[in-house]
């Protein structure tokens, strides 16, 4: 990153007090009148658990900044309105599962407005409906994940962070064949993160829809010139690199 450190409001303006330590990791600043989203993964915030994580995406697929710490849930709520705020107010979407109803609450607290709502048809009252937040439920984790997993093999996104990418390489699918998730002993919090900010970015969008990168300007990724955090794996979540067959 270019930049690492604590977002902090300054006279109604965030700023970034620069730290190494810091939750919040920078590697492209907010452009003017550039467009951004956030997907969040909301977790505990035990110490030892897993992680909260907010990554933001520009128009243009590339990871330009992410969250990544432990804290309780209605912090991190708050924490995700001051990036969001620093990022041109930028669309948030939050996993609603668990303990990202707190988060959310949290968010609506704050009075930020550019927040994801979740639409689904309902057969009973024959019309639309949303609800706030993004839910990963049977139906919607197997769109998330497919979808990230084509845009990172067709290297569409531009992902310069080393522990999204490790998450990545340790993100496996069960015995069952079709579930997902991150092996023993490792964490998937950036990996869910970036998936939802990618379905948020991709909203609207038909679903034949590619983007309009030319072949030499690809996002080039190497996941195998990056260790994984974990002692042993033995599936990547990249299901096609190179010459080398991959499974998510």
């Amino acid at each position: 990153p270019i930049k690492s450190g604590y977002l902090n409001e300054n006279n109604g303006k965030i700023e970034l007090d620069e730290d190494e330590k810091g939750y919040v990791k920078i590697w492209r600043m907010p452009e003017q009148n550039k467009f951004y989203c956030i997907g969040a993964d909301v977790a505990e915030g035990l110490v030892t658990g897993d992680y909260s994580c907010g990554i933001v995406l520009d128009e243009d697929f590339r990871l330009c900044a992410s969250w990544h710490g432990h804290c309780d849930p209605d912090v991190f709520g708050d924490e995700l309105v001051k990036l969001a705020r620093f990022y041109n107010d930028a669309y948030v979407g939050v996993e609603s599962n668990n303990n990202g109803s707190s988060t959310l609450r949290a968010i609506v607290r704050k009075e930020y407005w550019n927040i994801y709502y979740q639409k689904s048809y309902n057969k009973i009252v024959d019309s639309m409906t949303q609800k706030i937040g993004w839910n990963t439920n049977i139906r919607t984790k197997p769109i998330m994940i497919n979808t990230l997993t084509a845009y990172i093999r067709e290297m569409w996104l531009e992902l310069p962070w080393e522990t999204l990418i490790s998450e990545c390489l340790t993100y496996v699918k069960g015995d069952d064949g079709i579930t997902t998730n991150a092996q023993n002993g490792c964490h998937d919090d950036t990996v869910m993160a970036l998936a939802i900010a990618l379905q948020l970015l991709l909203e609207g969008r038909d679903e034949s829809y590619e983007p309009e990168i030319p072949r030499d300007q690809k996002y080039i990724n190497d996941p195998l010139e990056i260790s994984a955090n974990c002692e042993e794996y033995e599936d990547l979540s990249i299901d096609k690199y190179g010459d080398e067959e991959y499974t998510v």
